[in-house]
């Protein structure tokens, strides 16, 4: 029709569509390009790094390390071996300036002989004329029934031992020895043996006496109840 304007929108010829169509793939390309590096920049980022006991840098998303403690070494002390000295205490020094103690027994065939040392602990001499005084005593050191006679002519024959009583002076740190003799023998059934577990034994009749322990144990006097004893002689000091 003539005078009429037709609005319908006009087709666009070839060349046109291809270079909207050009334009558009590159905005795509584009895009994608973008993205791509922006995905390695994230990825390509290192990591933080975790020091022991420092401060944490990481992320919030991220839970803190434990700090791990280290107890500081310390060496063993060095073993020490203790060397223990043991000193018997010496025997204290009675008033009376003398210590009595028992020495060397021996025994054979049933005769029992022990020796009896005085030493002079004192600062002053001592001097002694004849027999010591001596009783056996029961493990509650009580007396027993025991005869002590001078020498030992009733028991046995002993060398030296009835030589009889003579001055004796002892001088601090000197020394003096007598004997006692017994037999352990048991002639009867209606008596029980004695056996002496201490000797009370003074220097002379009339001093001060000393209870002791025998050497060798007891005094084992069977059914005897006998017991000779000897004068003081001089001894070479120990």
């Amino acid at each position: 029709m003539t005078g009429t304007t037709d609005r319908r929108p006009a087709m666009r010829t070839g060349a046109g569509r291809s270079r909207s169509l050009r334009r558009f793939g590159s905005v795509v390309v584009a895009a994608v390009v973008l993205g791509a590096g922006s995905a390695c920049a994230q990825t390509g980022a290192p990591k933080p790094s975790v020091t022991v006991g420092a401060p944490y840098a990481g992320t919030a998303l991220d839970p803190p390390p434990t700090p791990r403690t280290v107890a500081p070494r310390t060496s063993a002390p060095a073993a020490t071996t203790a060397t223990a000295q043991t000193t018997a205490p010496a025997p204290a020094c009675p008033a009376a300036g003398v210590v009595i103690r028992t020495e060397n027994p021996e025994a054979a065939m049933g005769l029992r002989v022990i020796h009896v040392a005085m030493v002079n602990c004192g600062t002053q001499p001592y001097s002694v004329n004849g027999y010591p005084s001596v009783r056996v005593l029961d493990e509650d050191r009580s007396p027993l029934d025991v005869r002590v006679g001078r020498g030992a002519s009733s028991i046995a024959d002993i060398d030296n031992f009835d030589a009889g009583a003579q001055p004796v002076t002892l001088q601090p740190g000197e020394r003096a020895v007598a004997a006692l003799a017994w037999r352990n023998t048991v002639t009867g059934i209606n008596a029980a043996p004695a056996n002496g577990a201490y000797l009370d034994i003074a220097p002379a009749e009339g001093r001060p006496h000393q209870i002791v322990k025998p050497e060798g144990g007891r005094i084992d006097l069977g059914t005897t109840g006998k017991l000779g004893v000897s004068a003081w002689q001089a001894s070479p000091t120990r």
